[in-house]
């Protein structure tokens, strides 16, 4: 095993005080992540038996050794996830990250395009998918994925203003073609149109390659069956429902910051009069968003997603092309091996709307909740796991010795927990041991605890971390004298 040190990024939307308490740091501005990281951009240090160095040189120079021989084989000489602690103050970017096909074309198109690699304006700085998930370490609100067209349009007509009004009637379908200077097919279309909603007149540019600072090229015109030039690909397969989404997501990421005027003044109304109602959190949300971004049109598009507000230990996971955001609070994120990020609003960085657009899975659906339902799930409630259905990463979070919650546990009962746990793991000890082997990264966030491995034992305290390498082969956490202790255990499922 050997220490890690987490990576800072002080984004704006970022916590004043809750990550420099977990890691007992100083910053001087908002401190947002804190990553455990093997990827090039930002590659966390190691310290291996007195010798510092970042983590993606250590594994490419010993992969049997720091990622074990299936992990190798399968990723190459990489860690293939990437581990962040967040804590949100204000909301983030509204994104979407690119599915796989879309990762490697973009990132392709950009290095053929001289595009550096760390310059603001890219898009894809990796050639993968990136798939997410998040445990919630407090109470966390986020909006995940498009909510049944119902609850869309019941919170969208609750919005006193024309942009809502007019993006209902799109999901409605009864939006009239040109009204809103966004066609629903391109053949016949002008590259610029004049726009209405409402008492709003102002001047629509057809999406197209130019405006994306990667010099996408997107198809040039829609085809017979009524898909638009800027629709994903799966488009082809999409029915009416999807088509009405897509088309009304689209019109609050594009439209002009004039047309959002009064908005936030409507979403505090609807936020009184939705109370009660199925809609009433969609719009608080939404009106999360339009206090942090008052003007921003595209706030619009998170009274179409999923309200999620995740307690302690609650989480959610979210493939390539869900569109999403979070609002509030801390939590442990855990991805596959990218950086990839689509935005189309609510941030100062950079917006790439077409490819957004072109990467947006607009299936409504609810939100996936990856905590396991397995044996060691039931009989363990002192350790809980989220495994997703792919093989890059999985996360525990657990606690031992004395909960400040409950109190003292009982030694009888540990001792009835512990034979039923040995009992699980021998009937299951695929789905009922985390992490047997491949590259880990504990962290302790509260307390400390004690990881033991084959070959060797160390006490984590509140704020440290350990890598623990595929060769330490099994590890197990346990409490340091019984005292309290609370971590995070990120790894593959393979």
């Amino acid at each position: 095993m050997f220490p890690i040190q987490p990576v800072p990024k002080t984004y704006s939307w970022g916590s004043d005080h809750r990550l420099q308490d977990i890691f007992g740091i100083e910053c001087p501005g908002p401190l947002a992540e804190m990553w455990f990281s093997g990827h090039p951009a930002s590659p966390s240090p190691v310290d291996m038996d007195g010798d510092r160095m970042a983590l993606d040189e250590a594994i490419r120079r010993a992969p049997e050794l720091m990622v074990g021989t299936d992990a190798s084989e399968t990723w190459g000489p990489v860690l293939p996830y990437l581990f962040k602690i967040i804590s949100a103050r204000i909301p983030l970017s509204l994104q979407v990250h690119p599915v796989d096909f879309e990762a490697r074309a973009g990132y392709n198109r950009e290095n053929a395009a001289g595009i550096p690699v760390d310059s603001p304006i890219r898009s894809f700085k990796d050639s993968i998918a990136k798939h997410e998930m998040v445990v919630a370490l407090e109470r966390f609100e986020a909006s995940v994925g498009f909510a049944p067209r119902p609850i869309e349009l019941a919170a969208l007509r609750a919005i006193d203003h024309p942009l809502a009004q007019a993006m209902a009637r799109e999901l409605a379908g009864k939006q009239p073609v040109d009204a809103h200077g966004l066609k629903t097919r391109y053949s016949d279309a002008p590259a610029t149109a004049v726009a209405r909603v409402g008492d709003f007149s102002y001047t629509t540019d057809r999406i197209n390659a130019s405006d994306s600072a990667n010099g996408a090229a997107l198809a040039t015109s829609a085809g017979s069956d009524g898909i638009d030039a800027d629709m994903p690909a799966a488009a082809k397969v999409w029915g009416h429902t999807q088509r009405r989404i897509f088309c009304a997501f689209r019109m609050a990421a594009t439209a002009p910051r004039e047309a959002a005027q009064g908005l936030s003044e409507a979403l505090e109304s609807a936020c009184r009069t939705c109370k009660g109602r199925r809609s009433s959190k969609i719009v608080q949300h939404a009106a999360m968003a339009a206090r942090a971004f008052p003007g921003d049109p595209s706030v619009l598009c998170v009274a179409m997603l999923n309200p999620v507000s995740l307690e302690r230990g609650e989480s959610v996971f979210i493939p390539a092309g869900t569109p999403h955001c979070y609002l509030q609070g801390t939590g442990a994120e855990i991805m596959t091996n990218s950086d990839n990020v689509l935005r189309a609003g609510m941030t100062p960085k950079h917006k790439d709307i077409p490819n957004l657009l072109r990467n947006l899975d607009c299936n409504p659906a609810p939100p996936i909740d990856p905590a396991s339902r397995t044996l060691h799930a039931l009989f363990t409630p002192n350790l809980a796991v989220y495994r997703p259905k792919l093989s890059e990463f999985m996360l525990s979070y657990g606690h031992v010795g004395t909960d400040d919650d409950s109190g003292r546990w009982d030694k009888m009962a540990q001792r009835q927990r512990s034979t039923i746990t040995d009992y699980a793991q021998s009937i299951a000890p695929s789905a009922a041991i985390p992490a047997v082997a491949g590259p880990r990264v504990l962290v302790c966030i509260e307390g400390e605890v004690q990881c033991t491995s084959s070959t060797q034992s160390v006490v984590v305290h509140k704020g440290e971390a350990s890598f623990i390498p595929a060769s330490d082969g099994r590890a197990q956490v346990t409490s340091v004298n019984g005292k309290h202790g609370v971590y995070l255990l990120a790894s593959t499922s393979l």
